[in-house]
Formats: C-alpha cells, structure tokens, sequence
C-alpha cells in the first residue's frame, strides 16, 4: 500500500510542478506586456516633451535658415 500513495504523491507533485511553471509562464508573459507598454508610454511622453518644446521655439524666418545653411558651406 505505502507505494501506491508515494506513486500518487509523485503524481501530484508532478502536476503541481508542471501548474507551477505555466503559471510562471503566464506571468513571464504578463511582465514582458507591462515593460512593453511601459516603454512605449515613455516614447509617448518623451514625444509629447519634444512636441511641446518644438511649439514653445519661435520659428527662424526661412530667409534666416537659409543663410545660415549658406554659410555652413
């Protein structure tokens, strides 16, 4: 009898095992998603920065940048 339960002991702890490495899989998963979307709003926000920052600069008359492109050569 006592090897039936430690062949069903093994059996659980089996199954136990191979539910434990799915759901780390799932959460491996889940990080990759939240760093991703971690990363893209960063993008966004450093966008919106150089958005705002490009809208605060006056622009140089084009008669102005070019001169200056003139004398770069």
């Amino acid at each position: 009898m006592p090897q039936k339960s430690n062949t069903s002991d093994k059996t659980l702890n089996e199954d136990i095992l191979k539910e434990l490495k799915n759901i780390n899989s799932q959460l491996l998963n889940l990080n990759n998603k939240i760093e991703e979307s971690n990363l893209l709003a960063r993008e966004s926000k450093s966008n919106e920065d150089a958005t705002r920052y490009t809208n605060q600069m006056s622009p140089l008359p084009i008669f102005a940048l070019l001169k200056h492109c003139s004398t770069m050569f």
